[in-house]
């Protein structure tokens, strides 16, 4: 009784009981807030499951960078620039293959990870094989793939030239930049390409014409680039 008379009722005590704090609110990241505002800035919206493995990439990346020349773009503080080329604008290039898409991407000579590693997080069904010739970075992108978590990648230490009769014909889509396309390397890739396979160039100057490729379209790309879609011209 003694203990009623000081709780009052039983189901009132057992009440005040179960009432705890209030949870704390969950604030986005700098990085995520950064991400947010550059997509809309573009005109993106963001896959729901993209930012978190975008961000381990990014700050890996940063990490990575200050003993290995990976990339030139500033990466302390999420610098729009920098967001904007190594994640948004492969987020531009994903929009144009479907989200279900099984087909299998090369990406040639792939350095800091970025556009294959942003493009894989956004695109998971497809399979990326990541090529890179410099076996510093080869080994970065290894631990990135790891760390990020996407299993349908891989990466080959080797010149995609070396590697491209053994690809033949089976390459739906080629990711391309920072790269100078050469009769060599242009020829590689038009062997490696299935029929009616695409390559996208980004940042890539117009002259691809020469090297008997057809422009299908075009993209304007955040850093004021485009992103050129083209197809073997015979």
């Amino acid at each position: 009784d003694s203990w009623r008379h000081a709780c009052g009722y039983r189901s009132s005590c057992r009440v005040r009981q179960a009432i705890g704090p209030e949870p704390q609110r969950v604030t986005p990241s700098a990085f995520e807030s950064r991400l947010i505002e550059r997509a809309r800035h573009a005109g993106l919206n963001l896959p729901g499951d993209f930012t978190a493995p975008a961000e381990r990439f990014y700050n890996f990346l940063r990490k990575w960078n200050a003993s290995t020349n990976l990339t030139a773009l500033p990466l302390d503080g999420y610098p729009d620039g920098s967001i904007d080329r190594l994640l948004i604008e492969p987020l531009q290039a994903a929009e144009l293959v479907p989200s279900d898409s099984a087909r299998f991407c090369v990406d040639v000579g792939s350095g800091g990870g970025s556009p294959a590693i942003p493009f894989a997080i956004a695109r998971p069904s497809v399979r990326m094989l990541m090529v890179e010739a410099v076996g510093k970075k080869a080994a970065f992108l290894r631990e990135a793939v790891r760390l990020v978590g996407l299993r349908s990648v891989e990466v080959r230490h080797a010149r995609f030239e070396n590697i491209a009769p053994e690809l033949e014909q089976t390459i739906d889509l080629l990711l391309v930049r920072g790269v100078k396309l050469t009769k060599d390397l242009s020829r590689a890739m038009r062997l490696g390409l299935k029929k009616n396979g695409k390559l996208f160039a980004f940042g890539a100057s117009r002259d691809t014409a020469e090297f008997e490729w057809r422009l299908t379209d075009e993209r304007s790309l955040s850093d004021g680039n485009d992103l050129l879609v083209s197809e073997v011209a015979n």
